[in-house]
């Protein structure tokens, strides 16, 4: 039997809210953009999509997935209502899998504890974790497309995942930090892992700092082939 595939696609956080004035501008073009991303998917025909989405909020999920069915936006749009959601539908799957358990206040508590210990432990890695910190700002920046983003990934570490590196080196504190986000990491794995055993495909849409250590979690099983993204998205 052939080996299952799993494909990880890193993608960008999207923030859409309808009352904002820009809306329809910003809405156009991603729309655009996630259409070349879904025709390419599309071919790669998928039995199973999981998505970066806290499973405490799987009740949202449904709502917006109904409602794009009933071609409805929801009030306020991310990145799954312009690539996983719409590429379930155009499947004619039941349903998306949520696979997050986002302790977001926790993380953000550690890393500002990390964070200090730093600045008054060890400047020289404090000035590092600061330059890292300022390339991400620089990253997000870049006036790059939908498409642009998902395919210039190379399997390189990119900068937020120096942040959470460095970030690490302040002993106990970020230890703990860490410790959080492995943990995290390892959750998103198992729910991918346990679900894709009972498919062929599965597609999974993630923020781009959790695609490698995914990608080592899963494949270190033995289990499955994951399927670089860039060789389906170009």
């Amino acid at each position: 039997m052939a080996q299952r595939e799993i494909c990880i696609i890193g993608t960008p956080h999207i923030r859409l809210d309808q009352s904002n004035q820009y809306f329809l501008e910003s809405y156009q073009r991603y729309i655009e953009d996630a259409n070349v991303i879904l025709n390419k998917l599309q071919q790669y025909n998928p039995d199973l999509i999981a998505i970066e989405w806290d499973i405490k909020n799987k009740g949202q999920l449904l709502k917006d997935f109904n409602q794009l069915s009933r071609k409805q936006l929801p009030l306020q749009l991310n990145e799954h209502h312009f690539l996983a959601i719409p590429l379930a539908l155009k499947l004619k799957l039941p349903t998306i899998l949520p696979i997050d358990n986002n302790q977001m206040q926790t993380r953000k508590i550690r890393a500002v504890f990390a964070d200090e210990y730093l600045e008054n432990d060890n400047p020289i890695i404090y000035q590092l974790l600061n330059e890292a910190k300022q390339s991400h700002q620089n990253k997000k920046a870049q006036d790059l497309s939908l498409y642009e983003q998902l395919t210039e990934y190379h399997d390189t570490v990119i900068p937020l995942e120096q942040v959470f590196a460095i970030r690490s080196l302040a002993d106990s504190p970020g230890i703990a930090f860490s410790l959080e986000w492995s943990e995290r990491n390892q959750f998103m794995a198992n729910h991918i892992m346990k679900n894709a055993l009972n498919h062929n495909k599965t597609v999974v849409f993630t923020g781009m700092s959790h695609v490698r250590i995914l990608k080592f979690m899963i494949e270190s099983t033995g289990l499955f082939k994951v399927v670089p993204s860039i060789n389906i998205l170009k």
